[in-house]
């Protein structure tokens, strides 16, 4: 990555990631090679991205969760997606942050989550103020007009 060689168990990103197991042990040119070249991935980002995977369970930050999504979307490891989601639950950003972030990268406890903890006509209009209102798929935009009868009942 970035012309630096990562060391890396095939074994534990194989298991990790659907899209490794098929680069790996799969009908790929990659299959049958001790180095693979991963193009347009950040090296830094890369190797926090396997401190969450290995055992060691790295803690996720804000900041990282924004890049480790990327990754763990780009390659499928649904165990870092599914913490980066615990996370968002927890985290201090608002609730226009979460649902862009749910959005973006399907995670549907996230929205539910979010959707669920809207329960005031304010709550609904904090999101459709914030600037990441219109970077929403129409689908969860419909889902949060939808609580405009509700909230505040």
């Amino acid at each position: 990555i970035e012309g630096e060689k990562i060391y890396a168990s095939k074994q534990i990103l194989a298991v990790s990631s659907p899209v490794f197991k098929t680069m790996f042990y799969g009908d790929f040119v990659e299959k049958n090679n001790v180095e693979i070249e991963l193009k347009d991935v950040n090296r830094k980002e890369f190797l926090e991205l396997l401190r969450v995977i290995y055992p060691i369970n790295r803690k996720i930050t804000y900041t990282s969760a924004k890049f480790l999504l990327k990754l763990a979307d780009r390659f499928q490891i649904e165990c870092v997606l599914e913490r980066i989601e615990m996370f968002m639950m927890d985290c201090e950003c608002t609730n226009a942050v979460k649902l862009k972030t749910a959005d973006e990268f399907r995670l549907s406890m996230l929205q539910e989550h979010c959707l669920s903890n809207m329960k005031t006509v304010q709550d609904v209009k904090s999101v459709e103020d914030s600037p990441y209102y219109s970077d929403l798929s129409d689908g969860m935009k419909a889902a949060i007009l939808e609580l405009i009868p509700t909230a505040g009942q």
